[in-house]
């Protein structure tokens, strides 16, 4: 998966990860420790500089405006 994502990111994408900050659209059900997994390969392996989850269901609410 590591080398596929790079191969995602950095080739076709064209974005260079060693300066990418990345959103990462998650679900509410996924556990901690899969984001601490995903977090740690997104750091280690990729080098990316920052790494933000968010909730697929606020980002909705952002899309609409509904933000209070």
């Amino acid at each position: 998966m590591v080398a596929l994502w790079g191969y995602a990111i950095g080739e076709l994408m064209g974005v260079d990860l060693a300066s990418a900050s990345l959103l990462v659209i998650d679900s509410p059900v996924n556990s901690k420790e899969y984001k601490a997994a995903l977090v740690s390969v997104l750091f280690d392996k990729l080098k990316v500089e920052s790494v933000l989850f968010m909730n697929s269901s606020v980002l909705s609410l952002f899309s609409i405006g509904e933000t209070m």
